[in-house]
């Protein structure tokens, strides 16, 4: 049998110093192109506003629930199914989400009318993106 191995990201990888005070400093973290499968230890980071997880293979966010003051998420290229995770971040602006697997269109947009302040997005490369009159369902529930 070939067992995957499982690859965690973790925001404490990226600080030159490790202790608390950069750890609430950090605005800024980028975990791309790391193989990645899952996260961790992200509720130590409060203030983070960008977060790039660009091609890694994340199934879903979760494990960034608590950074609800993000403003930015790269997430291209990854296995991504839904975006539960992303629920409480109401200040979000850019949502770039684009070659997951995110399916069902309608659920999809419920979730999407909760980012009042979201001025960038992109899901093309996903299933959802596929569905009928796509395009207009988003243009419309934009403001």
């Amino acid at each position: 049998m070939d067992y995957e191995e499982v690859k965690i990201g973790n925001p404490w990888s990226i600080l030159p110093i490790k202790n608390n005070k950069y750890a609430r400093d950090l605005t800024e973290v980028h975990l791309s192109d790391r193989g990645l499968n899952c996260l961790e230890k992200f509720d130590q980071f409060p203030n983070l506003e960008e977060i790039w997880l660009n091609n890694n293979k994340l199934t879903n966010l979760d494990d960034i629930q608590t950074n609800f003051r993000c403003k930015k998420v790269y997430c291209q290229d990854n296995l991504v199914g839904h975006v539960a995770g992303l629920k409480k971040f109401k200040f979000l602006e850019v949502l770039l989400l684009g070659n997951n697997k995110l399916r069902d269109l309608d659920k999809f947009l419920v979730q999407l009318t909760k980012f009042s302040f979201l001025q960038q997005l992109d899901l093309f490369g996903n299933p959802l993106a596929e569905e009928p009159d796509y395009r207009m369902k988003i243009i419309f529930l934009m403001p």
